[in-house]
Formats: structure tokens, sequence, C-alpha cells
């Protein structure tokens, strides 16, 4: 049969925990698969739809509607749900490639990446086929987030499907205003809120009022009113300009913007809101701009109760907003309590820039950096680099250029001498500019950091903290550089601290995953464990990654099995990075060098400081001639790494080097570098050390065994500290 191009809608389905049931009770799971697949099939043949195929406990289904699709996933659900089979769905729709039995293309890649980013009961759609059933009254949805898949272009904006027993719970809560309103329509509403606001305000006046509460709060993103798609990055730099006005006062606890975007477009009430985020207060509002006149919209909401604390309507030319923007900060402390030091009533009433087009450029590069991918920080450097060419005073703007230059170029100049010397060129101009600029402190911190300078790097960081105690990014490498110092205390505190400013962001992933880290360096297995499995709430392929490196440094080979499964049946292509790897360490060597060659894309993407695990691995299966050009590149890779004192010098270069040395038994070798880095490992290294197929060559030595056993006892005494620490409220699990 040839292959024909159609547009459909796709809907794939997969059983929650079917390979855990598989291995505890057989029987138990092919029933399950069973009524599943005959549930499938009938509402199938009901919706016009048609299955295509099953992959394991996965079924892919396409319709040529999207609200078939839709319908067909509800009562799909809705009868799972009563045989208790746990499954979560998702729908994309689009253009397929049809080959006989099979279908490939975007929307099938789509649709599997939102089942796999589902909750178990739920229905992920894409934005495209919310366009499609989102006026139907009898479909409800809401937004969750938007998010970058793998080999996915451009970022999806993902919803739920609200079933019988969520849509109960949606507030029916109007939003300020509709986008469609006209400014008129606009003006008459704000009376009426402005009306409102007056009635609550008084209540609060003439109670108790809210000095109890924490001071906590969180910026939502403002609703975009305006008929112009394309100056929305306008609404999200008053948002950004607010939230960083707040983040410089002492004592007030402030949500990242990275944090609060999932709440872009959503039915949560205030307080859900409020209670996801742990925080005591909201902001929320709309931008309105005709011609060059702003209408900004503010309300201030206790998130306990829901009442409103004050509602503040602004009219002003846009040339104002910046004004607009200090004034608000410093009402909304005000109104909750917190004092504004004279220092930081200084920096938040200082403007960024005179020049208003040099402004705009620079809230549009933000936006594009915030995306994230290659072409975007192309995007984003071209217009901080107008943005200077208008004001070459522009402090802010150097440092983030210097930022988006240095991402861009990290991977390809890592080994070379002039590594990072872009980044701390614009830093140091940020800086000279503006001395009291918190962003051109992060970077330089940064910067230092990556050459692994730590004390230098905390020094920067502090400053950063200092002129902002809610920088989130500042608190996070603060966190990474204590840790490479080996200081754990200090980073678990720091890391702790940056996790309740970022709950339910997409990098809420990235401090889980340090403070896992930080666990294992101190041999604390569990709370690693528990850590990492937290990760897979928010990012399973990673939170399975780092469960299967926590499995291999403890030498739990079936958990690792069981991890590794999980990843390759949510990604399989993307998981044979691991999967040779794996067979390397039970033993399958044929297996993995088979898999390894057969797959030229992980040639392509392997990174030099994991050339020694192939080197085993072709050493055992007999390729000793190749396994050698792997170790010489691997002890190659070290030297120059340690040289040039990159991040992976920081004892993860040393061990790597000595694990080569150990293997091919050059002991001396070895040993000299464990005795000079062992207070230095991290990772788990020494844990890792003991199932390391490298180190064998050591482990009956009794030099070896007074290695471990001295780090026994030093890290037995940093685990009864913090456990002091948990006890004193300081650390939090």
């Amino acid at each position: 049969m040839p292959k024909d191009r159609r547009h459909a809608a796709i809907l794939f389905s997969d059983i929650v925990g079917y390979t855990k049931v598989m291995g505890a009770d057989e029987d138990k799971a092919f029933e399950i698969l069973s009524k599943n697949r005959e549930i499938h099939t009938q509402l199938t043949q009901k919706y016009d739809g048609r299955l295509i195929k099953e992959i394991g406990d996965g079924l892919l289904l396409s319709f040529d509607l999207a609200s078939d699709a839709v319908y067909c996933a509800i009562e799909i659900q809705k009868k799972c749900k009563k045989q208790n089979i746990p499954l979560k769905i998702g729908i994309h729709q689009g253009e397929l490639v049809v080959d006989e039995n099979d279908v490939f293309g975007n929307a099938v890649n789509i649709a599997s990446r939102l089942e796999a980013d589902a909750d178990q009961g739920c229905i992920n759609i894409s934005g495209v086929v919310y366009g499609d059933i989102k006026n139907r009254s009898d479909i409800q949805t809401k937004f969750v987030k938007e998010k970058r898949f793998k080999n996915v272009d451009e970022p999806v904006k993902v919803y739920q499907i609200l079933q019988e027993d969520e849509s109960a719970k949606i507030s029916l809560e109007k939003p300020i205003a509709h986008k469609n309103f006209k400014l008129i329509s606009f003006t008459l509403l704000g009376i009426v809120i402005i009306i409102g606001g007056i009635i609550v305000l008084w209540k609060f006046l003439t109670n108790e009022g809210n000095t109890d509460l924490e001071k906590s709060i969180a910026v939502l993103p403002l609703e975009y009113l305006s008929e112009n798609p394309n100056k929305e990055y306008l609404a999200n730099g008053v948002m950004d300009a607010i939230t960083g006005h707040l983040s410089t006062i002492e004592g007030l606890r402030v949500m990242s913007r990275a944090s609060v975007e999932q709440y872009r477009e959503t039915l949560k009430t205030s307080e859900q809101i409020c209670k996801e985020l742990d925080v005591s207060y909201l902001i929320e509002g709309s931008f309105l701009m005709v011609e060059n006149q702003v209408r900004l919209m503010i309300q201030l909401i206790v998130g306990k109760d829901n009442s409103h604390i004050f509602f503040k309507e602004y009219n002003r030319d846009y040339s104002d907003i910046l004004k607009v923007q200090s004034e608000l900060a410093q009402t909304i402390a005000k109104e909750i309590g917190v004092a504004i030091s004279p220092d930081v009533k200084e920096r938040i009433e200082s403007i960024l820039t005179n020049n208003q087009e040099a402004y705009e450029y620079f809230l549009q590069a933000k936006d594009y950096q915030f995306k994230g991918g290659e072409s975007n920080l192309n995007r984003a450097i071209n217009l901080f680099k107008k943005a200077i060419e208008l004001d070459p005073e522009f402090a802010i703007a150097y440092a983030w250029l210097g930022g988006a230059i240095h991402n861009l170029k990290r991977p390809s100049d890592y080994l070379k001498d002039s590594y990072g010397d872009t980044l701390l060129y614009y830093v140091n101009k940020s800086i000279e500019i503006d001395p009291k600029l918190e962003d051109g402190y992060i970077l330089k911190g940064w910067y230092y950091q990556e050459k692994a300078n730590y004390d230098e790097s905390i020094i920067l960081f502090q400053r950063a903290l200092e002129l902002n105690p809610n920088s989130s990014i500042a608190l996070y490498f603060l966190a990474q550089s204590y840790r490479n110092k080996r200081q754990s205390k200090l980073a678990l505190i720091n890391i702790d601290k940056a996790r309740k400013i970022i709950i339910g962001s997409p990098e809420y992933k990235r401090v889980l995953y340090i403070k896992g880290l930080i666990y294992m360096d101190v041999y604390d297995y569990e709370r690693a464990k528990n850590t990492f499995l937290e990760i897979v709430n928010y990012d399973s392929i990673r939170g399975f990654v780092s469960l299967s490196w926590l499995s291999i440094t403890n030498g739990e080979w079936e958990d690792l099995k069981y991890y590794v499964d999980q990843h390759c049946k949510i990604d399989s292509s993307q998981c044979k990075g691991t999967l040779w790897e794996y067979m390397g360490y039970v033993g399958e060597f044929d297996k993995a060098v088979e898999t390894f060659e057969r797959n030229s894309s992980l040639a392509n993407d392997f990174f030099y400081n994991a050339q020694h695990r192939l080197g085993y691995i072709y050493y055992k299966a007999g390729k000793k001639e190749k396994a050698m050009e792997y170790f010489d590149k691997q002890i190659d890779y070290c030297k120059e790494s340690i040289r040039l004192q990159r991040p992976y010098a920081d004892g993860s270069a040393q061990y790597d080097l000595a694990g080569v040395y150990a293997f091919l038994g050059e002991k001396e070798k070895a040993y000299k570098i464990i005795h000079a880095v062992v207070d230095q490992l991290n990772n788990g290294l020494l844990w890792y050390i003991q199932h390391d197929p490298l180190f064998e060559n050591l482990w009956n030595d009794q030099e070896f065994k007074d290695i471990i056993k001295q780090q026994q006892a030093k890290y037995a005494k940093v685990r009864t500290e913090l456990d002091q620490l948990r006890k004193e409220g300081v650390l939090q699990d």
C-alpha cells in the first residue's frame, strides 16, 4: 500500500504502572490489558475512529474530528475508572503519513508526549485541539502550561479536559475583562470593580486585617487585552517589573515568574493558587494598550478568603509605564505591611532606560530567552544588541546579552582557553554602568563557577542576594557553589530557599535534582531516592534517569533495569543513550556494542566524559583495540578539563581518570589521584566507586578499604549535623 498524507486527530492512551503490575501478577496484568482493549475497541467504533495499533499496553487511535477524539477519550476514562484501570491520554491533531497499518508524523509524536506528561486518570490535549473544542459547552478544560517537548520545534500549549469529578470544581469567577472588550466596555467594568473594591477595602480596614499572614506574594500573568498579539511581551514586561521590584524588599517572599506561568489563562480560584504556591497574597490584573495609551488594572488579593485589599487602575501613556511599575510595587508593600528601606526605594524608583524603543527590544529579547532553544537565543542576542545600540548605557541589557551568548556557545567553546570571556566582558560592562545590578553579579558569579573558582562565585552570588533576597537563580547557583566546595549544609539551606520561590515551575525539577545530588554526596540514600521520585511528577524522563544513576551508584541492578524500562517506555529513542550503558553494567557487552553501533545518533551526541564507559564495554566484548581508542580519548579529555579548570574538573574528571588507570592495571596512578581529590568527590562517587567495574582491581586492597572507611565516618558525622538542623527547623525534607 503506497504512503499517503491526511489530517487527523491522534489519541494515545497508556496504562499507568502496567510494567510493575506485570512483574507482580501476570494474570491480573493480562486481565487489565484485555478489559482496556475491549473498552477502546467499542468506543472507537462508536465515535467513528480507527484503532491503528497497540504499543505495549498503549493504544494509538485516529479520528477525523478532534471533537470525536475528545468525546471518545472522556468516555474511555469514565469506563476505565469504573474498571479500576489507571489510564492517561494525550490528544493532538495534524498531518499524518499513513503507511499500511502504521502512521508517522508530528501529530503522533506530540500526542505521545502529551500522554506521557499527563497525570493518572487525566486527558491532556494540545492547543490545536483546544481551538476546535473550546466553544463546546459540554466539554470543559483548563490551561495547564506551555511546554517544550523533545523533537518538537515549537512549544506546545497543554490543556486538560475536566471530567465529571473535576468540572464541578471550576470557579464561576470571570476574569477581570475579556480580550475582545472595547475600551468603553472596559471602563464600565473598571467602575464596577472600583466600587466593589471600595466596599471590600472598607470591610478590610474595619476588621483585624491580615497582620498575622506570612509576607509572601505571587504576581500572576496579566491578562493581555490588546488586539495585537505580537505585543504581549509588553504585558509580560510589566509583570516581570512588579515581581522584580517586590523581590528586592527584605522580609517579603516573592514567587518567581517561572512559578506563576502555569496560571496563565487558569480557571483556578485565588484560594487554590495561594495554597499551591504556599503564599498569602496574589496580584492579578490586566493590560490593555490602544495606540500608545495603556490601561493597567491591578488587584491585591488575600488568598485564604479571596478578599480584595485594593484595586488600582492606571491610564497612562506607555512612556510612563516604568514609573507606574515602581509606584505599584511600593503601594503593594505598604498595604501588606512590609517596610522598604531607603536604599531599596531608590533602586525601585530607578529607571532601566529612558529609551522606550530600547526597552521594548529588551522585553522582546527576554521573552525569547525565556523560551529557550538555539533559534530563540539567536533572536534574543540580536534584540539585546539593538537595545544597546539605542541606549549604550542600558546596563541590564549588557548582562543579559552576555548570558545569552554564553548559553549559545557553551557546548562548542567548553575546551577553549577563551571559554566564558564574552560573558565576563559583558557583565563587567553592566556592573560598571550600574554597580547595584543584581543580574550582573549573578552572571559574573556564574562565570567564576564555570571556572571552578567557587570562593569568588559565592561572594558574587551573596552580593546579588543582598540586592534581591528573592533571586531563585542566585540561590540555585549559590547552592551549587557550596556543593562544589563540599559544604553540604549551606548547599541544602540555599537550595531549600530556592525551592520555596519556584514551586510548580519548570525549573523546580532542577532544584530537586541538585537537592537529590547533595543527599547522594552525604550518602543519604533514602532522601536522595525520595527526592528523585518527586522529580518524576514534573519530568518523568529526568526523574527516571536520576533514579537510574542512583541505582548504579548503589549497585542495585534490578532497580536500574526497572528505571531504564520506564525511561524507554516514555521515549524509546532518547533512552538508547542509557540502554547501552545499562547493558554494560549487567554484563551484556555484545548487545551494548550492537545497540551503540546500530544507532548512529548516539555517536553524534556522545559526550567525551563517557568515553571510558564505552571503552570498558568494548574491552569486555573482546574489541580491545577499539576500547583503547576510547580510553585514550577519555584520558586526554580529563587532563584538558583539569588544565583548564572546567566544571567537570571538580573531582569528576579526576575520578574518571583514576577509573581508567585502575582498569588498565596502573594502580599507583589511580591511588595518587584518588588520595589527591578524595575530599572533592561528589555525586556519590565514593559510594559508586565500590560498585564501579572500572575500579574492580582495587576493591580487595587494604588501601582502598581504608579510604572508604574514612569517608564513611566523615559523612556519617555530616548526616548527624543535618539531622540537627532539621530538628531546629532550618532544613525541611
